[in-house]
């Protein structure tokens, strides 16, 4: 059968999704046990280095991306299919995870890699650069493989090369608008 590219839950647990990797995005609810293999299948992609993926709270989306091209979509229930927003600067995309106001951060590229951002509300997909920490002593950050975001906005980076280290990245949170919709997505309390 298909092979799982990537796997996120959401909705406090009561719905899980994958994407195979050839792209069918299936849904499963853990309650009933009830699987839907296809839910919708994303457009144009390989799949030949796998799927990233990640829940977006505030949109109640998921973002996936394609790791060989770095095309980046996001998927609703509400929507019949995902909707495509645009390329990260490099690939492969690494790890992806999303904020509290609907952005999502990743790394992308080979050796060192750099982090990008997404921001709805311009479509912008924008390079961040390399990870640099100058806490204690200068600190390059190279291969990552893990995001996961934080109560108060904070992302949180797992490094994977030899030297690998828990990377803490503190964006200031805005105000989204859903790309599917729209719509205002959220409005934290938000500093700036």
């Amino acid at each position: 059968g298909p092979q799982t590219g990537a796997l996120v839950a959401s909705h406090g647990g009561e719905r899980v999704y994958g994407v195979t990797s050839e792209g069918a995005i299936w849904r499963l609810a853990p309650g009933t046990g009830r699987l839907e293999p296809e839910v919708c299948r994303l457009p144009g992609v390989s799949g030949k280095m796998g799927f990233t993926c990640a829940w977006c709270e505030a949109t109640g989306s998921i973002y996936l991306a394609d790791a060989a091209s770095g095309t980046i979509f996001s998927y609703c229930d509400t929507r019949e299919k995902p909707v495509e927003l645009g390329r990260t600067p490099l690939t492969p995309v690494k790890c992806l995870t999303a904020t509290c106001d609907g952005r999502l951060f990743g790394f992308c590229g080979d050796q060192i890699e750099h982090l990008f951002s997404y921001e709805p509300a311009s479509g912008r997909i924008d390079d961040l650069g390399i990870a640099l920490s100058v806490l204690g002593c200068r600190r390059y950050g190279y291969q990552f493989k893990a995001a996961a975001p934080g109560p108060d906005g904070e992302i949180y980076f797992g490094e994977s090369d030899r030297g690998g280290h828990l990377w803490v990245y503190f964006p200031s949170l805005k105000r989204v608008v859903d790309p599917g919709t729209s719509q205002e997505a959220c409005s934290p309390a938000a500093s700036e």
